[in-house]
């Protein structure tokens, strides 16, 4: 895992390809790996998270989602209200 996730890394700062040596496992755990990465080049230090699998593997649902159409008078609604609202989009999701 550290050797495929090195292949595709460099150095934020200068660039530079990172090898293997200059990788090391800070945590692991079941699904993740968090990595420090040390640049032989510029001495720059970077902290990198990796998955053994996308995360949205972990996702379990058993029923499936169905998105809902949006109507005309969902738009009408949604115009009217934001036509008279005052504030900020925390006050808005503060609404729902």
């Amino acid at each position: 895992m550290i050797a495929y996730v090195v292949r595709h890394l460099t150095c934020d700062a200068c660039g530079e390809p990172y090898a293997e040596d200059d990788v090391s496992v800070a945590l692991h755990d079941d699904h993740q790996l968090v990595l420090e990465a040390s640049c032989r080049a510029c001495h720059a230090h970077r902290i990198v998270t990796a998955y053994e699998r996308p995360p949205y593997v972990h996702l379990r649902r058993t029923e499936p989602i169905v998105p809902a159409m949006v109507t005309q008078d969902d738009v009408d609604e949604w115009s009217a209200f934001l036509a008279g609202f005052t504030g900020d989009v925390y006050d808005l999701l503060a609404q729902g």
